[in-house]
């Protein structure tokens, strides 16, 4: 990343920060929403995905447009803007290759997106009250 020299690797990443890392959750949970690194694999309940999917996948994640049980939002799989589809949210701007970073704030009914690195996207609102507003390029 940007601004650290040498760029922070496992190699050289402090221990304190690597347990810190080690003890988070894989997913979290919040009403209709799904928390994940990089997405599930369609078919399989939420309960039971595998932690090999959840950091790894791609596909058949990305090209699925039915329903996961919640709205999966998740990184991994860079985009120049964040996405928004009805089924997930894919917020991963590439911060370690662009330096822009994008942030999903849910408040409510609505769903806004800050991002450092887009101008035109540095503040949007993607959902309002049961409605998509901007679903991205």
């Amino acid at each position: 990343m940007r601004g650290f020299s040498p760029p922070p690797t496992r190699a050289n990443l402090p221990e304190r920060h690597l347990s810190f890392l080690k003890g988070r959750p894989l997913v979290a949970q919040s009403g209709d929403y799904y928390f994940c690194h990089a997405g599930v694999r369609p078919h399989i309940q939420l309960e039971e995905q595998k932690e090999e999917d959840l950091l790894w996948i791609r596909q058949p994640f990305l090209d699925f447009m039915g329903s996961f049980g919640k709205i999966v939002v998740h990184g991994h799989t860079r985009v120049h803007r964040p996405e928004v589809r009805a089924n997930c949210i894919n917020i991963d701007t590439g911060t370690f290759a662009t330096g822009a970073l994008s942030c999903l704030i849910m408040e409510e009914s609505t769903l806004r997106i800050f991002s450092t690195g887009d101008p035109g996207a540095l503040s949007r609102t993607l959902y309002r009250g049961g409605r998509i507003a901007d679903r991205g390029p």
